[in-house]
């Protein structure tokens, strides 16, 4: 279980922990109040307790292509709006982090900032949790002991996985979404640092961070519909909170062995099941490991036709595995009779 966990932390281990001006200027609780939504499209909107549509109940833009409610899109935009059609209220976003090894394939959080950020915006995107630690004041020595500790389990991924997240920040913020980063304390800090169980400790502190952001966020956008001043019939899909990281934080299985890495079921229970979880994967990533063998959609993605379409499944009710389309850069090599190389065995 140990070797699995370590696998997980290298597909969605937290971004090193430094300054991070751009999507942190803001801190969790202030920054602009929610904006009351008009009334545009209220008849057809949800009440605020009921749960989401039913996927299969929303016609689709995407191709059948198997188990899984596997869907096929022509790229990554189409699909997400038929993620999106559920009117969710809380979005949790996890990628696997780019590697060191593919430096040349697009990641996805790139991807995610230029095809798909604009339209969580227009879908009322308000607010944009990135998994980025913040430091805590007066803190270096702990702060340093963390970054050192997570180190072995972080050394395969790109050096720029952390300027992605704050270049996705700033993205947001010109699209009127405003970016937030976890902000642990420095008593925090110091609890994880652990030379047996530090990792554990350090995702479960994610997952509360994490958590803990969204869990405001929709409680002030769920207050401001309910005020009395409130448009009658004022859609609670109206305002949407999205969390960027890690795969596995926003799951909404179960963890394992009581393990506490994860937020997405506490969010179902907490949003009365207008939360959804979506993975984000580059499909030159996904390589025949344990760690990915353990993934849901793994055996129905290997069994299907190579394709330069998007791929798309929904593992659960609350769920779905975004697979991009290959890279340019993968489409050249594969022309080319070579290939670029996935995560090692140990990912």
């Amino acid at each position: 279980m140990r070797k699995l966990v370590t696998g997980f932390v290298l597909l969605s281990a937290c971004q090193s922990a430094q300054r991070v001006e751009p999507a942190s200027t803001v801190p969790a609780g202030s920054g602009p109040a929610a904006q009351t939504p008009t009334s545009a499209g209220a008849a057809n909107a949800p009440e605020l307790g009921s749960s989401l549509p039913a996927s299969s109940a929303l016609p689709s833009r995407g191709q059948p292509c198997g188990a899984l409610g596997c869907r096929r899109y022509p790229d990554a935009q189409t699909a997400a709006l038929d993620i999106l059609e559920r009117r969710p209220q809380v979005v949790g976003i996890g990628e696997a982090h780019a590697l060191k090894v593919a430096e040349n394939v697009e990641s996805s959080t790139a991807r995610f900032e230029r095809d798909l950020l604009p339209l969580f915006a227009r879908a009322g995107a308000t607010e944009l949790v990135v998994e980025l630690l913040g430091p805590a004041k007066d803190c270096e020595k702990p702060v340093a002991a963390v970054k050192e500790q997570t180190r072995p389990v972080v050394q395969d991924q790109s050096q720029g996985n952390q300027n992605r997240f704050v270049s996705l920040g700033v993205a947001a913020r010109k699209l009127n979404v405003v970016p937030y980063i976890l902000e642990p304390s420095c008593d925090e800090y110091k609890s994880v640092i652990d030379p047996v169980d530090g990792v554990t400790r350090m995702l479960e502190l994610i997952a509360k961070k994490t958590e803990d952001k969204l869990t405001h966020f929709w409680q002030r956008n769920t207050a401001a519909l309910n005020a009395t001043d409130a448009p009658v019939g004022a859609d609670p899909s109206a305002h949407l909170v999205v969390a960027y990281g890690g795969a596995m934080h926003n799951d909404v299985s179960s963890p394992p062995d009581g393990q506490n890495f994860r937020y997405g079921a506490h969010l179902v229970q907490l949003t009365s099941g207008h939360y959804i979880e979506l993975d984000l994967i580059v499909p030159e990533y996904i390589k025949d490991s344990e760690v990915w063998r353990a993934l849901p959609w793994y055996d129905a993605y290997a069994a299907l036709p190579k394709t330069n379409e998007v791929t798309l499944f929904q593992p659960a009710e609350f769920s779905y595995a975004l697979i991009f389309a290959p890279s340019a850069a993968q489409a050249t090599a594969a022309a080319s009779g070579s290939a670029l190389p996935g995560p090692s065995s140990s990912n």
